[in-house]
């Protein structure tokens, strides 16, 4: 596409014409900027990504656009993106994967082309891969496990990013995902498929259906305020204990899916810590149980905070190393599935944690 734009004897503004006809036609956001970083052109599918008519995108600044996009704040932008030596005369720069505030996953590629006057011009590309993340073969399975009801009532339940205030101990709301609860879902599917892998499962002494449904459904019963950006808020005053949400989808589970004791059990207590557990839960679906809380607690960091998790495994003892955008979230920990025992790095901080 960038040859097409430089062809022999052909001026800049042709070029440029040309250019945004051949990227009009294509699915992926597309943006041309300056030196200064000034936009001035983006097609309609970046308009769309960017949540703004044409008019509001061309002119602003990328700098400023993107950190809104990407991250939560311009230094952090500045800290992570590469645009900055590509400005300063660097060559092209392809596939840098950046995590949306939303959760959606993106391939960037970056170039540059000669402009008028014979100052540069740069072109950045952003490609969505949010499957790589969500597993979209998992999303397009997921009617065949249940109901579409199921689906529809996680989708209209969003999620919320958010940046915590040390000092006030309030959080700073940066994003909404209008479906996040649904995506929180297909990545707990996700993290089971990659525990699975890793020979985790067969220490939980729980057949891959009864896990499967659990984390579909431990969420279905769950309740959100509807929270605009930029608002600041006390969590505990706004957000349901997840006990509650908890209890509700349990009984939800059995009177509509009829579903087995063991997911009614692991459903009811996946928000209690293991101290707060009763006396009667069985003792044999405590690495389940275990099992389950690992999965929604990273879960709710790939789709909150845009984590990247890794996992390994030796035996039952899972190794989880998260990667965050803000380095102050970032951790390394060690959870053994049957003894229950946790150790190592600070596993994140500030904000809202899953309890």
């Amino acid at each position: 596409m960038f040859q097409i734009t430089q062809k022999e004897g052909a001026t800049f503004d042709s070029r440029f014409l040309l250019l945004s006809g051949v990227c009009e036609a294509l699915p992926v956001a597309v943006l041309c900027f300056d030196g200064n970083l000034t936009i001035r052109y983006a097609n309609r599918a970046a308009c769309r990504l960017l949540g703004a008519t044409e008019a509001e995108v061309v002119g602003r600044n990328l700098e400023d656009c993107f950190s809104r996009f990407f991250t939560h704040t311009v230094e952090e932008y500045r800290r992570t993106s590469p645009v900055y030596k590509l400005v300063a005369g660097g060559g092209p720069v392809n596939g840098v994967e950046r995590i949306a505030k939303d959760g959606r996953t993106f391939l960037l590629y970056y170039a540059s082309t000669a402009g008028g006057g014979g100052r540069p011009l740069f072109i950045v590309t952003l490609v969505e891969t949010t499957s790589h993340l969500l597993g979209r073969e998992m999303a397009a399975a997921f009617p065949l496990i249940f109901p579409d009801t199921v689906e529809r009532r996680l989708r209209c339940t969003p999620e919320y990013t958010d940046r915590y205030d040390p000092e006030t101990g309030e959080i700073v709301i940066t994003g909404v995902i209008p479906d996040g609860c649904y995506r929180h879902v297909v990545n707990c599917l996700y993290l089971l498929a990659e525990l699975e892998k890793l020979g985790v499962l067969a220490y939980t002494g729980v057949g891959r259906r009864e896990l499967v449904e659990t984390m579909v459904l431990h969420d279905a019963a769950k309740t959100q305020p509807r929270l605009a950006v930029g608002r600041r808020v006390r969590p505990a005053e706004v957000f349901e204990d997840g006990k509650h949400h908890a209890a509700r989808g349990a009984l939800l589970a059995v009177r509509e899916h009829g579903v087995s004791p063991t997911v009614e059990t692991l459903i009811r207590y996946h928000h209690h810590r293991e101290d707060e557990l009763p006396p009667a839960f069985p003792p044999a679906l405590r690495p389940a149980y275990r099992l389950v809380r690992l999965v929604d607690g990273l879960s709710a960091a790939i789709t909150r905070r845009g984590a990247r998790v890794h996992l390994e495994a030796q035996g039952s003892a899972v190794a989880v190393r998260e990667e965050n955008p803000h380095p102050g979230y970032n951790g390394y920990r060690v959870i053994d599935i049957l003894a229950g025992e946790a150790c190592g790095g600070n596993g994140g901080r500030g904000g809202r944690r899953q309890s």
